[in-house]
C-alpha cells in the first residue's frame, strides 16, 4: 500500500500500527526502571543483484543502536537508548527489509520522542557511552561525535580475517520531526514503520562500454583504478541542514568530519586487495569512500588539484603496458560546461568508459598531475536515497519510487509509480498477467490498467519517468492480485498489485500536489498564501476538524486557517481546500527568532473504521538575536556576544567608525566569515576585545552584519551595533555655572559663572540622563499631584503638554563601570558626557554638553559645558546663614516654571547660590519638598544600585551638612531633579 491512510503524516510519513491495543487500560505505567517494547521496520538502500560485495552483504545489519530524544527547552536531549543484537534483526519479506523489536527502560507512555537509528556502529556508540554521554546530552553535539577515522581503502572481503578491516557499512534513520513537532508519543507495544537507512559511503564503479562490438570494450581492457583525494573520516550522521527540505533520505551537499585528513597519495584498487576483482570490462560495487566536496579558493574557482578524481589503468588496442587516464567526477552541461560533483553519502557514481583515442600516460601520478586526455567517460550520480527499491543486473540499474507493491481498495484511486533507469535503451512494459503469471490481462481495457503502451520504450534519457496503475471497482468478492512485467536490458522484474474487497477509508492531505505534514510560512514571503488540500474517503462521511495549539508556542494566526477547537465538513464530496496566509509578523516580533505552530487534526470515519491526518501549520520569523549591551566601555575587556539564531549564519562584514574601537586577539572569533549552526539554546558566542582607552572619552560604534548561510536565504541581513565609549575622567572643573538650567519661553538654558540674576531661579527638573526639561510647577497653579497636562521641554527649543510621567527617553537601568584607571575612582566618572548624543534624536546624555555643543550654536557663553561628577559635588562650604528653609507656597510662582525664585538654599564655598528646588517623586511624578530641600544630579551613575545615580541632596538637619548619595528614594533614576552645569577644563 503506497498511500497513507492511518496517521499523522508528520510522524514518519508512514502510518503507526499498534501491535496491541494502544489504548488498553491494563498496561503497566511507562517510565524509568519500565520496560518499553518498540518495534522498527525499515528499508535499506538497495535491492540489488550480483556484486562484488553481495547484495546480501551490502545491506548486511549487524547491529543496531537506536538514541530516543525528547524536546527540552529549544533543544533535543538523550532521553533513552538501546540495542539490537544481530540475533534480534530479520528479513521483513526481502532482503532490503528489516525488522527488530527493541526494549527501553527510561521512555515514559504518552511522552513524544525522536528516534535515531544507527547502525553497525556499535563499536562508534559503545564509544559514546564510555566517554560520558548520558541522558541530557545534546543531540546535535552527541550525533557529530559518532565517526569513521583512518579508513582508506573499503574491505569488501566479509571472507577475510574477522580481526581484519571488514565491517559492515554503517547506517543512519530518523524519523522526521522538528523542533518537537510531529515526534512520536510511545505506547507498549507499538511498531514504528516506513523509516530508511542510509549508507554513510559514496560507491564507485567503473565499466567499459560493450553496448555492441564496435564499442570501448572491443579495444580496450581495463586494469586499475586509482582513487586520489578522498576523506579517511567519515560521520556516520549527516548535518540535518545537508538533507532535502522535508527528506530524511536524500542529501544535498557532503557532511565532512572535523579534521578530517585527505589521502596524499592514490588509493589502488587493481586485484591485489581482498575482494577487488577488476575484470578487463568492470570494477563494479567494490570502491566505497567517505564524502567529499569539490574545492575551491577564495573566487569560487575548482582547485583542480586537489578534485577527487579518477585515473584509469587500462590497455589500448594492442599495447601490452598499462597507462593511465584521469577521469573527474563531473557533469557535462550544454556547450563546453562542465560542473564537478560533489561525493555524496548514500549515492552510486557510475562511470562508463565510451572511447578511448590513444594511450595515457606512463604513470597514475603523472595522469593525475596533467588534464584528463584521450579517454571520453560518462558519469551518472545515482542518489540511492531518492527511491524506494533499487534494483541492479548486469551494471545497469533500475529504481522504482516508491516501491513495487502496490495495495488498492475495492474502490481504490489510481496509484503512480515513478521509475527511473541508466540503462541506454531505457525500460518499457512487457506484460500484465493475473495471479497465476500467465493468464494476461490486456493493460488498456482489463481491471489492472498502466498508461504505458506495451514494449513502447521509456525513460532513454536517464529521466524518473512517471506510471500510472489504474484498477476498476472490484466486485468479485474476492481479493485479487495482478502483475506488470518491467524489461532493462535484459533484466525482468515485476511489479504486484492486490484489491482488496474492502472500501477505502482514507485522508490525504496535500499542498501543491504533495502529500505534506506542514505547511511553512517565513517571514521573508508571509504574504504569500499556500493551499491545503484534504481529501477523504468514503466521500459521503463528515469531515472533523480540530486546530489546536502545539507546545508552548504561540498558535499560528492568519486568515483562511480553520478556526480554533473543533468543525466539521458535511459529506458530500470527500474534498475541501483551505487558502491560508499568515498575518504578518510585526517589527517587535521580527526581532528575535519566534515561531508560532498550530496543529489541525482530520478524522473521517464509515461507521466502524476511523482514520486520522495531522499537519501543522508554522509561521517561523528566521533570525538572530544576541545580548548586545548598549555600551561597552574602552577598558581592553574581552566581551562575549551569545548569538542565538534559528537558522545558521555567517558574519558577512564588519564596519567601524573609527580604528581606535577594538583590539581583536587571536582567541576572538568577531571576524568576518565566521559561522554558527541554529541554536536557541545555548547559543553561539562571539568574543571580541576593545582597546584600552580609559581616560579619551573615545567613542564610536561597530556594526556587525550577520547574513544567512542558507540557499535561498532563510533571513534578510542583520546589522548589531556596538557602540564603544571611552570612560571619560575630567580635570577639575572651570567654574559653576551661574544658575540652574531653566527655560526661558524659547529654549532651555543656563546663566555664566559668576552672573547672580538667575541664581534664585528654580529651574527645570530631569530625569537622569535625559536631555528632556520637566516643568517645576503645575500649569494650573493648584495641584502638586501629577496627572494635569504638564509641560515638557524639548532639547531642541520646543515646549508641549504630557500626560503620562517617564516615558520620554532616559539612560537605561542596568550600567555597570569597569576597570576605573589608577588614580581616580568611581566618583570621578562623567559618564553622561560620554553617552551625551548630540544629535539629540535619541534625547538621552549630559544636557549641559548637549546645549553647548550642539549644531552650529556655538558654545554657550564661550565655554565647554558639562554636569558635575559626584566627587565635584563633595567641595562645598556650607554657608549655615543661608540654611534656614520654609515651603514655599505654590502661589509665589513667578511667570514660567522655570522662573520659580526660591530664597532658600546653599552656598558652596565658590559663593555659588543652590536654591532649595525640591524635585518630583520618581514613577508619580509629584512635586515634594520645594524650597524644603535640594536635589542635584551628577553625571556618574550609582555604584551601589542600578536603578539609582549619584545626586546632590542637602536639607534642614541637625548638623545642616548636605551628603551626596545614591541610595534615597530620591535617587532613583526616574526621579526629576535640578541640574547645575560647570565649565569643562579638560
Amino acid at each position: 500500500m503506497q498511500k497513507l491512510f492511518y496517521a499523522p503524516l508528520f510522524l514518519l510519513m508512514a502510518y503507526i500500527c499498534w501491535g496491541c491495543s494502544a489504548d488498553r487500560d491494563d498496561f503497566h505505567s511507562l517510565g524509568t526502571g519500565k520496560d518499553t517494547r518498540l518495534t522498527f521496520s525499515v528499508s535499506l538502500p538497495t535491492k540489488a543483484n550480483t556484486y562484488s560485495l553481495k547484495p546480501t552483504n551490502e545491506n548486511n545489519v549487524s547491529s543496531i543502536y537506536v538514541l530516543a530524544f525528547k524536546y527540552q527547552t529549544n533543544r533535543y536531549e538523550l532521553a533513552d537508548w538501546s540495542q539490537a543484537p544481530e540475533s534480534d534483526i530479520w528479513d521483513n519479506g526481502d532482503s532490503n527489509k528489516k525488522k527488530f523489536t527493541i526494549t527501553f527502560t527510561r521512555l515514559k507512555k504518552g511522552d513524544s520522542y525522536k528516534f535515531v537509528l544507527l547502525a553497525n556502529a556499535k563499536d562508534e556508540v559503545d564509544a559514546l557511552f564510555q566517554d560520558g554521554v548520558t541522558v541530557g546530552a545534546e543531540k546535535n553535539t552527541t550525533l557529530q561525535k559518532v565517526q569513521l577515522s583512518g579508513i582508506t581503502h573499503w574491505n569488501v572481503d566479509p571472507s577475510t580475517d574477522p580481526s581484519s578491516s571488514y565491517r559492515d557499512i554503517p547506517m543512519w534513520g530518523e524519523t522526521p520531526s522538528h523542533n518537537g513537532t510531529g515526534d512520536m508519543a510511545v505506547s507498549q507495544d507499538m511498531n514504528i514503520t516506513g523509516l530508511k537507512l542510509l549508507r554513510m559511503v559514496a560507491r564507485i564503479n567503473v565499466r567499459v562500454d560493450d553496448a555492441n562490438a564496435t564499442s570501448a570494450s572491443s579495444y580496450f581492457k581495463l586494469k586499475s583504478v586509482d582513487l586520489y583525494n578522498v576523506h579517511q573520516n567519515g560521520r556516520v550522521v549527516p548535518d540535518m541542514k545537508k538533507l532535502v527540505d522535508g527528506s530524511m533520505s536524500k542529501v544535498t551537499t557532503p557532511t565532512i568530519a572535523k579534521d578530517s585528513e585527505v589521502t596524499k597519495g592514490p588509493i589502488v584498487y587493481d586485484g591485489s586487495m581482498a575482494g577487488c576483482a577488476v575484470s578487463d570490462a568492470e570494477l563494479s560495487n567494490t570502491i566505497y569512500t567517505f564524502e567529499t566536496e569539490v574545492p575551491r579558493d577564495g573566487n569560487k574557482k575548482v582547485l583542480y588539484d586537489k578534485l577527487t578524481c579518477l585515473v584509469i589503468g587500462g590497455q589500448f588496442e594492442s599495447d601490452t603496458k598499462t597507462t593511465y587516464y584521469r577521469v573527474n567526477l563531473n557533469k557535462k552541461e550544454s556547450g563546453d560546461k562542465v560542473t564537478y560533483l560533489d561525493v555524496l553519502r548514500n549515492h552510486t557514481y557510475n562511470i562508463k568508459i565510451v572511447k578511448i583515442k590513444g594511450s595515457g600516460y606512463d604513470t597514475s601520478k603523472e595522469a593525475f598531475d596533467a588534464k584528463a586526455i584521450n579517454m571520453e567517460a560518462e558519469v551518472v550520480g545515482w542518489d540511492d536515497g531518492e527511491v524506494g527499491e533499487i534494483n541492479e543486473s548486469g551494471g545497469y540499474r533500475l529504481a522504482l519510487s516508491p516501491g513495487s507493491i502496490f495495495e488498492f481498495y475495492r474502490n481504490g484511486d489510481p496509484q503512480i509509480v515513478n521509475i527511473k533507469t541508466d540503462y541506454p535503451g531505457g525500460w518499457k512494459v512487457v506484460g500484465v498477467t493475473e495471479a497465476d503469471k500467465k493468464t494476461p490481462i490486456d493493460p488498456n481495457t482489463g481491471w489492472l490498467k498502466v498508461d504505458k503502451l506495451m514494449n513502447a520504450a521509456q525513460g532513454k534519457d536517464g529521466s524518473k519517468v512517471p506510471m500510472t496503475l489504474t484498477v476498476a471497482l472490484n466486485e468479485t468478492g474476492e481479493n485479487r492480485v495482478g502483475y506488470i512485467y518491467i524489461q532493462y536490458a535484459n533484466t525482468k522484474i515485476y511489479l504486484t498489485v492486490n484489491q482488496s474487497t474492502e472500501d477505502e477509508v482514507s485522508i490525504e492531505v496535500t499542498s501543491n500536489g504533495q502529500v505534506v505534514s506542514e505547511l511553512l510560512f517565513t517571514s521573508m514571503d508571509e504574504t504569500i498564501s499556500q493551499k491545503l488540500n484534504i481529501k477523504w474517503s468514503p466521500k459521503g462521511r463528515d469531515l472533523s476538524v480540530v486546530n489546536s495549539n502545539f507546545g508552548n508556542y504561540k498558535p499560528f494566526v492568519g486568515t483562511g486557517v480553520p478556526v480554533l477547537g473543533e468543525t466539521t465538513i458535511s459529506g458530500g464530496t470527500g474534498n475541501y481546500t483551505y487558502t491560508i496566509t499568515p498575518t504578518a509578523f510585526t517589527e517587535k516580533e521580527k526581532e528575535s527568532p519566534l515561531e508560532k505552530i498550530s496543529k489541525l487534526d482530520f478524522t473521517t470515519t464509515d461507521g466502524i473504521r476511523s482514520v486520522s491526518a495531522s499537519v501543522f501549520i508554522r509561521h517561523v520569523n528566521y533570525t538572530l538575536s544576541t545580548n548586545v549591551k548598549t555600551y561597552y566601555d574602552s577598558n581592553g575587556s574581552t566581551y562575549t556576544l551569545n548569538i542565538k539564531s534559528n537558522a545558521d549564519w555567517r558574519i558577512k562584514s564588519i564596519e567601524r567608525s573609527s580604528d581606535k574601537l577594538l583590539n581583536i586577539q587571536t582567541t576572538d572569533n568577531l571576524k568576518v566569515g565566521t559561522t554558527g549552526d541554529a541554536n536557541l539554546s545555548t547559543g553561539t558566542d562571539v568574543r571580541f576585545t576593545v582597546i584600552k582607552e580609559e581616560l579619551s572619552g573615545i567613542r564610536g560604534t561597530v556594526d556587525v552584519v550577520f547574513e544567512s548561510t542558507d540557499n535561498p536565504k532563510k533571513f534578510a541581513d542583520k546589522t548589531i551595533t556596538l557602540k564603544i565609549i571611552g570612560g571619560y575622567y575630567p580635570k577639575k572643573h572651570g567654574g559653576w555655572a551661574g544658575s540652574n538650567i531653566y527655560w526661558d519661553g524659547t529654549k532651555l538654558t543656563f546663566d555664566d559663572v559668576g552672573v547672580k540674576t538667575r541664581e534664585k531661579y528654580q529651574g527645570v527638573f530631569f530625569n537622569w540622563g535625559s536631555l528632556w526639561g520637566i516643568a517645576s510647577a503645575p500649569n494650573d497653579g493648584e495641584s502638586l499631584k501629577w496627572g494635569h497636562n504638564v509641560n515638557l521641554y524639548a532639547p531642541g527649543g520646543v515646549q508641549t503638554t504630557y500626560d503620562n510621567w517617564a516615558t520620554w527617553p532616559r539612560v537605561e537601568e542596568a550600567i555597570t563601570i569597569y576597570n576605573v584607571p589608577e588614580g581616580k575612582e568611581h566618583r570621578d566618572r562623567a559618564y553622561l558626557y560620554e553617552v551625551t548624543d548630540l544629535t539629540g534624536s535619541t534625547g538621552i546624555g549630559d544636557i549641559c554638553r548637549y546645549l553647548t555643543e550642539k549644531g552650529t550654536n556655538g558654545l554657550l557663553h564661550g565655554k565647554k559645558w558639562r554636569m558635575p561628577t559626584s566627587n565635584e559635588f563633595t567641595d562645598f562650604k556650607v554657608d549655615e546663614t543661608t540654611l534656614s528653609f520654609a515651603n514655599l507656597p505654590l502661589t509665589s510662582a513667578e511667570g514660567a516654571s522655570g522662573e520659580r525664585k526660591l530664597n532658600y538654599g546653599l552656598t558652596s564655598k565658590e559663593n555659588v547660590f543652590f536654591p532649595n528646588s525640591g524635585y518630583r517623586v520618581n514613577n508619580s511624578g509629584t512635586l515634594r519638598n520645594i524650597s524644603l530641600e535640594g536635589y542635584y544630579w551628577s553625571s556618574t551613575p550609582s555604584q551601589n544600585y542600578y536603578l539609582n545615580a549619584y545626586a546632590l541632596n542637602f536639607f534642614k538637619t541637625s548638623d545642616s551638612v548636605p551628603t551626596i548619595g545614591d541610595h534615597y528614594d530620591a535617587g532613583q533614576r526616574k526621579s526629576g531633579f535640578s541640574v547645575r552645569c560647570v565649565v569643562d577644563e579638560k
